[in-house]
């Protein structure tokens, strides 16, 4: 899936979310995208790459992916999130951000100053993945998501 068909796909379900949590609108479907490589990689509808901890009481399911661990990517078996569809894969992805004590810098200054690169720098510096670069990548590819995105994206936002 090409990146514009993805946010023509996904954008109700990351305005609902950005809505509802006050996140960065931008900022959800680059994230959707690259943990999903824009929905060609996508196992049980998680887009965002959340892992089923202990906490979760959801459906969830083991899967192979890659970890930093030491500064050396390395290939280890975890559990991931599952969901029936892609919009409680948004949703979920906003109550994760909202309701974990680390992202609580992120999330409020997000909302009082709606710069979506200090919260990308915020959630990465907090552990959202363990990539070195993970900040960079995602600002790097927000440009790529911003541009199919209408003009007006924060009014339609406010909107829906």
């Amino acid at each position: 899936m090409t990146v514009k068909d993805f946010v023509t796909t996904y954008w109700q379900s990351a305005i609902k979310c950005a809505n509802t949590y006050t996140l960065p609108l931008p900022v959800i479907l680059t994230q959707a995208g690259l943990e999903s490589a824009w929905a060609t990689s996508l196992y049980g509808n998680n887009f965002f790459g959340i892992k089923a901890d202990s906490s979760w009481k959801g459906d969830k399911q083991l899967l192979w992916t890659y970890e930093y661990i030491n500064g050396v990517k390395q290939r280890v078996q975890s559990y991931f999130r599952k969901y029936a569809t892609a919009e409680e894969s948004f949703m979920d992805y906003g109550a994760f951000i909202y309701g974990n004590a680390r992202y609580k810098t992120a999330r409020e200054r997000y909302a009082t100053y709606f710069n979506a690169n200090e919260y990308i720098d915020l959630i990465a510096a907090a552990g959202y993945a363990t990539a070195p670069n993970y900040a960079s990548s995602l600002k790097a590819t927000m440009k790529n998501v911003l541009s199919y995105l209408p003009s007006d994206y924060e009014d339609v936002k406010k909107k829906a």
